[in-house]
């Protein structure tokens, strides 16, 4: 059970990563057309 939470919650971090990649690379895009 233990080993299964630890993987759970790693996956959940990496996703959050990848979305927090993906907000900054969107933010960095609009910046580009803004200006």
């Amino acid at each position: 059970m233990k080993e299964e939470e630890e993987k759970s919650t790693s996956t959940t971090f990496e996703k959050e990563e990848n979305l927090n990649k993906l907000y900054v690379y969107f933010l960095y895009m609009t910046k580009i057309f803004v200006f």
